[in-house]
Formats: structure tokens, C-alpha cells, sequence
């Protein structure tokens, strides 16, 4: 017989020890639900396209922590976190139709990233939306289906 192979001739040893390995899976699929991540939206209830990604999220069952980002703006520094997921530069994932894209002056190419990701903070209408970070990754969910793209 291998060294590997154990032979049970105690049948109830066998199922007992089949129910403790299956509790403990059970215990370890509850610990490892308990830490997983949610899925993040920043959300405008205003925004049609908004309401539809935070929809579709939960109709799929997904955990989504919403932050509204015109009442929490994200800082400078999640701002550019969100950027690095998105491989986007500040310019490309700002709303340019905006009054406060325009009334600033943000269409001059002389500002810097730093200084347009500052705008962002200082006037959150001017991020795009909705983004949903999920798994280390982000997207602008538009079209919101987009969103599923990344979970």
C-alpha cells in the first residue's frame, strides 16, 4: 500500500471525518465571503446612467458600497489611484460640457495633471460618472453595462 493512501476500515471514522472536512469548508467559504472586497461605485442619483450601473449591480447580487461623490468627493490621492486603474490622464476622464470645465479654464492645455486633478476635488461635477472599482480594477460604466466588464 503507498504511504499516501490510508485505508479506513471504521466506516463511521470515515463519514465522520467526510462531515468535519465539509464543515470546515463551510466554515472557510463563510470566512472567506466575510473578506470579500464589495464592489464600489462613486454614483450620482441624478444620472440616469448612474442609476442603471447601481441596477444592474444589484440585480446581479454584487455587494456595492455607493458613494455619492458629489456629497463625498474623493481626495486627490483616490483621484489618482482611479486614474492609474483607468489608464486615463486627468483631461480624458473629465466632463467637459460642465459650466465649471469652462468658467476655470480647464480647456487650456497649460494646465497640469495635478492641477485639473485639484479642479476635480474642488468641483466633483466635472468627474465622469458612474465609476465602479471591483477586483483592482476600475471603469466608467457608460454604457452601464460596462460595468460587468471588470467583476
Amino acid at each position: 500500500m503507498p504511504d499516501d493512501l490510508i485505508e479506513f476500515r471504521n466506516e463511521s471514522l470515515w463519514l465522520f471525518i467526510c462531515w468535519q472536512l465539509r464543515a470546515q469548508k463551510r466554515q472557510n467559504r463563510i470566512l472567506l465571503d466575510d473578506w470579500t472586497m464589495p464592489v464600489t461605485i462613486y454614483h450620482n442619483p441624478r444620472c440616469s446612467k448612474s442609476r442603471k450601473t447601481l441596477d444592474i449591480l444589484q440585480k446581479r447580487g454584487e455587494n456595492v458600497r455607493v458613494i455619492q461623490y458629489l456629497k463625498t468627493p474623493p481626495d486627490s490621492n483616490d483621484l489618482a489611484q482611479i486614474l492609474n486603474l483607468l489608464g486615463q490622464s486627468p483631461r480624458d476622464f473629465m466632463r467637459k460640457g460642465e459650466a465649471a470645465y469652462k468658467q476655470l479654464g480647464l480647456d487650456s492645455s497649460y494646465h497640469s495633471d495635478e492641477d485639473l486633478i485639484s479642479a476635480m476635488v474642488q468641483h466633483p461635477t466635472l468627474i465622469e460618472r458612474p465609476i465602479v472599482l471591483a477586483n483592482g480594477k476600475a471603469v466608467v460604466a457608460r454604457p452601464p453595462e460596462r460595468a460587468l466588464e471588470i467583476i
